[in-house]
């Protein structure tokens, strides 16, 4: 609980943050330090008809300000800061903002997760495809072997595993079966998943 509390904490100080606007003002050669808020500035919201006083009354607050010396007098450079934004906006309402966030980054990775996952199972696939099973099925498993009844890219997830486990458990007996065992033998419940995938992922692409 407050290990969530922070996140939303640190959530809640990024959102303010990005609600802030900035603006830059200056006033180059000004000789009184004295009457400098009251002199018009020049340049960003201040565009030459508010000084630091009109925009103090306005609501921004000077986040910085920098004064070089120059041969005529000094060079003012104000940096201004408003909130913007929140005050129309209830702490319930933005708490509840951010938990949404929250939740659609937490979606948006265990998506990215789950596609990294189905293109690493697929690649995995295609190596095994390619090298043990392509020669008899076909580049995209569109041939029905011989002896088999339906086309690989034609069965769904457990029908494939069935029919993987099948060879091996002596489920079918034919000159089919005597070449196909060793392959089967070979692969395991990840093998089938990924030669699965692999021919989803190509059929998938065509259609």
């Amino acid at each position: 609980m407050i290990k969530k509390s922070l996140i939303v904490s640190s959530l809640l100080l990024s959102s303010i943050a990005l609600q802030a606007q900035t603006t830059m003002c200056f006033k180059e050669n000004h000789k009184d330090m004295i009457t400098i808020e009251n002199t018009r500035l020049d340049g960003g919201a201040c565009a030459g008809n508010k000084s630091a006083k009109d925009m103090k009354s306005e609501g921004w607050m000077v986040d910085d300000i920098k004064i070089t010396p120059t041969s005529n007098g000094s060079n003012y450079i104000y940096i201004f800061k408003k909130e913007s934004g929140l005050q129309n906006v209830s702490e319930e309402e933005l708490m509840d903002k951010l938990y949404k966030k929250l939740e659609n980054e937490k979606k948006a990775k265990e998506e990215k997760a789950k596609q990294d996952l189905f293109v690493a199972n697929s690649k995995a696939g295609e190596a095994l495809y390619t090298s043990k099973c392509a020669n008899c099925h076909g580049d995209k498993g569109e041939l029905r072997a011989k002896g088999v009844s339906k086309p690989l890219n034609t069965l769904d997830h457990n029908e494939f595993q069935h029919a993987i486990k099948a060879y091996n458990n002596g489920e079918r007996n034919s000159v089919m079966s005597i070449l196909m065992k060793p392959y089967a033998g070979s692969m395991d419940y990840q093998d089938i998943k990924n030669v699965y995938t692999y021919l989803k992922s190509i059929n998938s692409e065509k259609n």
